[in-house]
């Protein structure tokens, strides 16, 4: 019999195993696995330069505002420093602030010999005018869910077998939690899993491989200073930490990457 036109596009699309990876289960990357991974190499890079130098890497981070996600992002960050031995360091502005005191605490850790990675905590207090883009999506072979909005992607929107990768942080109100609320993602993830080929959950995806990227970068960099690899310019401000910045949305991608090692079937 053939399918009733009216049924749902999420209901009558079942999920396509189009990717193999030891990194997930099912459908699902699994971000805690591919982190634990990166984070013990991390881990150990730093403990041989303490061993070698007596030094070890520092991360500071920057955060203007009081959103609970972001607040939430932070503390985990500081707390994954400390797991991996990194000197954390911190900036807590209001969300008043200017963005030249802003820039003028970044170039205050910059200048810090003891900082190798530096980090200003997204989004910035600033509003960003959404689109309606369901059209768009739909085409999308990889989704990348970055807009900001709770469960936005709905698994009508996405085509059988596409790949998702949630970037959004979202607290939603949860009286069941301690907190009083809790994190989801810009994509429905019941939805959209039962019609994606792969999909990262929130919590427990992307997060976890970024925080671990930025470890393995601030190590990286810290590397580079405390043992000399780098030739510092007399300007240190044009040799310091803050490409670190730029390379850690990147690592992150390298890190899905990991994740769909095995490619398509």
């Amino acid at each position: 019999m053939a399918p009733s036109e009216d049924a749902p596009i999420a209901a009558a699309a079942a999920p396509t195993n189009t990717f193999s990876s030891p990194y997930m289960n099912g459908n699902v990357i699994d971000g805690k696995a591919v982190a634990a991974k990166i984070r013990e190499e991390t881990a150990a890079k730093v403990a041989e330069l303490k061993a070698k130098y007596g030094r070890v890497p520092g991360l500071a981070v920057v955060i203007v505002g009081e959103r609970k996600d972001s607040q939430t992002y932070v503390r985990m960050k500081r707390k994954a420093c400390e797991e991996v031995g990194i000197a954390s360091f911190g900036a807590d502005l209001p969300a008043t602030a200017t963005q030249d005191e802003v820039l003028a605490a970044v170039r205050g850790f910059n200048a810090n010999p003891d900082v190798h990675g530096i980090l200003v905590q997204l989004p910035l207090p600033n509003h960003i005018d959404e689109q309606d883009m369901e059209s768009i999506v739909r085409q999308a072979d990889i989704i990348i869910a970055a807009a900001g909005q709770a469960q936005l992607v709905k698994g009508s929107w996405v085509k059988p077998g596409a790949a998702i990768i949630d970037v959004g942080t979202n607290p939603v109100d949860d009286p069941s939690k301690a907190a009083g609320y809790r994190l989801v993602g810009d994509a429905h993830f019941e939805e959209c899993k039962a019609v994606a080929g792969a999909i990262t959950p929130v919590p427990g995806g992307v997060g976890p491989m970024t925080i671990a990227m930025l470890l393995k970068n601030t190590a990286e960099s810290g590397d580079r200073f405390i043992t000399g690899k780098l030739q510092l310019l007399r300007d240190r401000e044009a040799a310091g930490p803050l490409a670190v910045v730029a390379a850690v949305s990147l690592g992150a991608g390298v890190a899905l990457a990991r994740a769909l090692g095995g490619g398509r079937k």
